[in-house]
């Protein structure tokens, strides 16, 4: 069945606006008072949602065009390391907030090898310290990113112990919205509070 333009904006208008919506409201220092279940949600709830706009066909050769970069842009362990996170969130559903989700190399190879044992059986030990700048308040943030060095003995490794919920988060969101932003760049993003 072909694709209507008519059908193919209302999608991306609402997906965009519920998007958008968590988007602000991460940003929001509120929101950190919310339950870690509800935090979590969101997440996942923004990564559904990015996932689905991904089958818009401009947005996946966009994101198709980024991961092709690796090796030349600057952040890249960073970046990988979001699909990764984005992987272990989508993956395996079973967590109910941040610091809940760990794995094994067991675990990440039950079914096949994919991307989330190539990352960690590639990368391990050490940390790095990766800067952006937040778009929904125009400031910069920095975050500290460890490496577990035990992804090869088999034994659990936390999320939390990788990257902070809040840090995690809030990257996760900065590189969806690097490649969602390249569509519509006309598209800013407002505080909630105004």
């Amino acid at each position: 069945m072909k694709q209507t333009s008519h059908g193919v904006n209302m999608f991306l208008q609402q997906a965009y606006d519920a998007f958008y919506e968590i988007f602000l409201e991460v940003f929001e220092e509120a929101f950190w008072g919310q339950n870690p279940y509800y935090r979590y949600s969101r997440l996942k709830d923004a990564i559904c949602i990015y996932v689905e706009l991904l089958h818009h066909k401009p947005l996946k050769i966009i994101s198709e065009f980024i991961e092709s970069l690796r090796g030349q842009i600057d952040g890249l362990l960073v970046k990988e390391l979001f699909v990764i996170i984005r992987h272990l969130i989508s993956h395996f559903p079973f967590y109910k907030c941040w610091d809940e989700v760990w794995f094994t190399k067991s675990l990440v190879t039950w079914d096949r090898v994919g991307k989330i044992h190539k990352f960690f059986d590639t990368h391990s030990g050490g940390g790095m310290r990766y800067t952006f700048i937040e778009k929904a308040n125009n400031k910069e943030s920095s975050v500290t990113i460890w490496l577990p060095e035990n992804y090869k003995e088999d034994k659990p490794i936390y999320l939390k112990d990788i990257i902070p919920e809040r840090d995690g988060m809030k990257v996760c969101l900065y590189f969806m919205t690097e490649v969602l932003s390249t569509q519509f760049p006309h598209i800013t993003v407002k505080p909630l509070s105004d």
